[in-house]
């Protein structure tokens, strides 16, 4: 599925929701079921992903940006690189009123 095509139906956020939840994709990884039941603490999954490589921010299932990870004051954070989705932060009842 490409990003494209999962912004077709973007999830609404009307003025009276609470705080969203971004998500962060970092990449994937592929286990057998035999592999899965031998992890244990301490093993080591690789993933799909470049360490430098962007990572994706997700709302509500869809790409919404995808950025880099940064640590400020030691905190773990997003720089965005790119926003896929403005239209997702606009308010839906501005555009019923026009």
């Amino acid at each position: 599925m490409t990003a494209d095509s999962q912004l077709s139906t973007p999830p609404s956020l009307p003025s009276s929701d609470p705080d969203v939840t971004l998500r962060l994709e970092l990449g994937r990884a592929t286990l057998s079921p035999e592999e899965l039941t031998q992890i244990k603490a301490g093993h080591i999954v690789p993933f799909d992903a470049d360490a430098d490589g962007d990572i994706t921010v997700m709302l509500d299932d869809q790409v919404a940006a995808r950025g880099r990870l940064v640590l400020v004051n030691g905190q773990l954070c997003v720089q965005l690189s790119e926003v896929l989705t403005d239209h997702l932060f606009e308010d839906p009842e501005s555009d019923a009123q026009e």
